[in-house]
């Protein structure tokens, strides 16, 4: 193959995964949900006011937060797209893309172009990669910071010694991204450079310098914080949900056999399991093996081992602290089917990326399609439009249950897409009256956020989305509706809107028409 064609052909490939990511989007067809909402409303700070941030997302234990760089990351896309919430997803897709880039890149740099190619092609349609990248999620960075963790370390091995220090880079953005998984990978990288140091591969000082000092300097507030709350989880377990009261091993084992079932033959644990272990086996008996190959295998199955232990030591596991193992561990596979006997490996690589086809063309399938969600930012743009529409161009407050008790998602949906296409906002938006919003909406009492308004004494929308456990929407229903009296009632989607008005200020015509009813 020329390199010309080469190019070309890794062009395709980028440009195939952008559009099968963009695609799906058209008609605001993404999630927006609480999370995303609050992200927006934090980033808007800096990128409407100027504010400089020092902290990121909250992380799910309370008062443990990031580093600030997701923040600024998806304020660049807020900027190009004038606000509109694709922009933090575009952000995430080009990254993606861009990571896909730099995998062909690396190896077809040590192994072969084909090789090259067929991964890049095929990790399109790995759904635990893509589905990376389906909205803007803070811990979706974990995944490129994985890759450029494995793809240094493996070029430390082959010599290059500062690369080990470069390594500490991928290891601190993932701490912008969520923190978790981010240990996980710091631990590994720890322990890394310990095995490094004892083979002479390794000085002292450069060890010491890489992995505590200059990183010390940007998790040490967040090493503080989690030491104060796992005092506070001693001494009262009920505290932050007992993270730190013992270990789930069991638990996060059983996902962790998922992931190797996502990296393999994503219909079947047992069949992806038993698949991987296989083909490793293969892959030992070979008396040659490709450098490159060997390092990135031996590397990710190390950091999966690590990671699994790190986070099966605590009851804080959830999902996305080990999303960024599945595409590792997805390219480790398939680079080791390209290295074993042609004819098995073929077969094999045949087997494994048609099996992730079909997984994927379902999956991608249910994502075109129009959903009810309520999390979908078009069915949320759709109720800010109605609510607006019955307003009969008045003033109102309007009340949100939603399933995380914060209607974050809200807040800006009225303040990017209600503003601007109706010229001004709701008088109260909130999740419940008279709530302090200050306490949840940063820069809430600004009139930047809640100017410009009309007559605030006619109407009351709520917004109520399906009840979950643990938030009541009986009482929330109660003390939203205080004083008001139903005027109208619909149903878009799984979302129910109530209109309602203050009873004195229903009009003497209005009275009328409820009396003939």
């Amino acid at each position: 193959m020329t390199r010309k064609l080469f190019w070309i052909l890794f062009l395709a490939i980028l440009v195939f995964g952008f559009l099968l990511r963009i695609i799906p989007t058209q008609g605001n067809n993404f999630y927006f949900t609480i999370d995303q909402g609050n992200e927006a409303i934090h980033s808007r700070e800096f990128w409407e006011r100027g504010k400089l941030l020092t902290r990121g997302p909250e992380t799910g234990i309370r008062g443990i937060f990031t580093l600030p760089g997701w923040y600024y990351f998806v304020s660049l896309g807020y900027w190009i797209f004038d606000k509109h919430p694709f922009g933090a997803l575009f952000m995430v897709i080009v990254l993606n893309v861009l990571l896909t880039g730099v995998v062909m890149w690396q190896i077809r740099k040590h192994v072969n172009w084909w090789t090259a190619l067929t991964i890049g092609a095929a990790l399109q349609i790995q759904w635990a990669f893509y589905d990376t990248s389906r909205y803007a999620f803070n811990p979706f960075l974990l995944v490129a910071c994985g890759f450029g963790l494995v793809f240094l370390l493996t070029s430390f091995l082959r010599g290059k010694a500062w690369h080990y220090m470069y390594a500490a880079i991928p290891v601190g953005l993932a701490f912008n991204a969520e923190i978790a998984g981010a240990a996980a990978m710091g631990v590994f990288y720890i322990l890394f450079g310990a095995w490094a140091w004892f083979r002479k591969k390794l000085t002292l000082r450069t060890y010491f310098l890489s992995a505590f000092l200059l990183p010390g300097i940007f998790v040490l507030k967040m090493a503080w914080d989690a030491f104060r709350v796992w005092q506070a989880t001693n001494t009262l377990p009920e505290s932050n949900l007992n993270t730190f009261g013992g270990t789930n091993f069991l638990g996060v084992g059983r996902a962790f056999l998922e992931i190797v079932r996502d990296a393999s033959i994503p219909q079947s644990t047992l069949l992806g399991v038993l698949g991987m272990l296989g083909v490793l086996g293969l892959f030992l008996r070979q008396k040659t093996q490709n450098t490159f190959v060997k390092n990135f295998v031996f590397l990710s199955l190390a950091l999966y081992i690590v990671t699994f232990l790190f986070l099966g030591g605590s009851r804080g596991w959830q999902d996305w602290h080990d999303l960024f193992l599945p595409p590792l561990l997805f390219v480790s596979l398939l680079l080791v089917l390209w290295s074993i006997p042609q004819k098995a490996g073929f077969l094999l690589f045949t087997l494994i990326v048609g099996a992730q086809v079909v997984h994927f063309a379902g999956r991608y399938n249910e994502y075109l399609k129009p959903s009810d969600d309520p999390g979908i930012l078009a069915n949320q743009v759709r109720v800010v439009d109605w609510v607006y529409q019955n307003a009969e161009n008045n003033g109102f407050n309007v009340y949100t249950y939603s399933q995380n008790k914060y209607d974050d998602h809200y807040q800006y949906v009225f303040w990017w897409y209600g503003r601007d296409a109706y010229k001004y906002l709701p008088c109260e938006y909130s999740f419940l009256p008279k709530a302090i919003k200050y306490l949840y909406v940063t820069g809430s009492e600004l009139s930047v956020y809640s100017e410009p308004k009309l007559g605030c004494d006619k109407f009351v929308f709520l917004i109520m989305e399906p009840e979950v456990s643990g938030w009541d929407q009986k009482a929330w229903f109660e003390e939203a509706k205080t004083n008001t009296e139903l005027l109208e009632e619909v149903t878009l989607g799984k979302i129910r809107i109530q209109k309602r008005e203050y009873p004195d200020k229903i009009s003497l015509s209005g009275f009328l028409d409820r009396l003939m009813v």
